[in-house]
């Protein structure tokens, strides 16, 4: 009876174990796939589908729009509040290429994942090398923005942080 209850034991602690790894794994990849997400959306400069892949901090929240599409058009009417910087940032996510992610560093509701891409402005080419940072709300991984109050700051940690260096 005690060798069964014992073989029982072993046999539970490691299908938990493993069913605990999966979890993680599981983690790790769909962090991974929401950061590449997060690149596609700046790429293709779809702000709506930025809406669905960002977590501002709950003050931001409170003084963001509810609807997908009403978010796009504000992010997008201060993109364009300066010509120039709005044709900058243009050409930057027009001119990413070879976005590469890696493998999610996971750590409760939070995760880094090393990323890449290439951007190519006016035939100039760099290679950049950053993080991003992201954070589990529910069941879905987002771009993690909940750095500031101020969504600015908050926009700009974040993106410099996904960006990250030239290394070319």
């Amino acid at each position: 009876m005690k060798k069964t209850l014992v073989s029982i034991l072993v046999i539970l602690t490691a299908v938990l174990a493993a069913n605990a790894q999966k979890a993680e794994n599981t983690d790790v990849a769909d962090a991974s796939a929401a950061a590449l997400r997060v690149y596609r959306v700046l790429q293709t400069q779809d702000w709506a589908g930025l809406f669905e892949v960002i977590s501002f901090s709950p003050a931001v929240q409170r003084q963001m729009p509810t609807d997908a599409n009403d978010f796009a058009d504000q992010f997008e009417s201060g993109l364009n509040a300066n010509a120039e910087d709005a044709a900058t940032t243009k050409k930057m996510f027009d001119g990413m290429s070879e976005i590469q992610v890696g493998t999610a560093i996971v750590n409760g509701k939070k995760a880094k994942v090393p990323t890449s891409c290439r951007i190519t402005i006016d035939n100039k080419s760099l290679i950049f090398n950053g993080t991003a940072h992201m954070i589990k709300v529910g069941k879905a991984w987002r771009w993690d923005m909940t750095s500031s109050d101020d969504p600015a700051v908050a926009t700009e940690t974040a993106l410099s942080a996904l960006l990250g260096i030239p290394i070319t």
